[in-house]
């Protein structure tokens, strides 16, 4: 009784040494995006017409990121181009009374005095336990003619608790946390570079 007590023992250990191999060595890919997201803008609403531009190749980017404090089997890849969609999705319907978007600028039929803001992803990394985003718009009027190209860059939060204590399971909220921080921070730049841009001045 003692001996099959003994080899049960052993094969428990056994089992649970494969298991904690398996998921540092052999892991999965994970699709990381923001879910269920929703804040409140505090500013004024303008009544100016903003149709947002996102090609298809910018939202369906994929970015790998790979960790070993969370198993470097595992690979999380990141869609910014989602991510700042879903931020876009938050974001111009609170600061613009006429909101549209739309994944070509090709062939928009737009009101007078319409600006059209074409945003891509220059760069997305995530690296040290948080994200780099990076921005490109490039407005333009109503005739399609350039009045604003900027890219904007911006660091998350740090988020190495959540990646140390939680895992893998940690991981994706990790990257989702940081890289909203990062958004959010580009975006009141955005905000104020429009309101110039609105009133014809524009931003350096």
């Amino acid at each position: 009784m003692h001996l099959i007590t003994s080899v049960a023992r052993v094969k428990f250990w056994q089992a649970l040494f494969v298991l904690i191999l398996a998921t540092q060595f052999y892991g999965c890919a994970h699709h990381v995006s923001f879910q269920e997201l929703h804040y409140e803008v505090a500013t004024e609403q303008s009544p100016t017409t903003l149709v947002a531009v996102i090609d298809q190749g910018t939202m369906q980017q994929a970015v790998p990121i790979k960790s070993w404090a969370t198993g470097i089997a595992h690979s999380w890849d990141a869609y910014p181009g989602e991510m700042l969609k879903q931020v876009v999705d938050i974001e111009f319907p609170q600061t613009y009374r006429h909101y549209r978007f739309s994944h070509t600028a090709s062939a928009l039929e737009t009101k007078q005095d319409a600006l059209i803001v074409v945003m891509t992803v220059p760069n997305y990394e995530f690296k040290d336990f948080h994200a780099y985003f990076s921005v490109r718009t490039q407005v333009y009027d109503e005739d399609m003619v350039l009045v604003h190209d900027r890219r904007y860059d911006s660091e998350g939060k740090r988020q190495g608790s959540k990646m140390v204590w939680g895992g893998a399971f940690g991981m994706k909220s990790a990257m989702r946390q940081s890289s909203l921080d990062a958004l959010q921070t580009i975006f009141k730049e955005i905000r104020a570079d429009l309101r110039k841009t609105s009133r014809g001045t524009i931003a350096e």
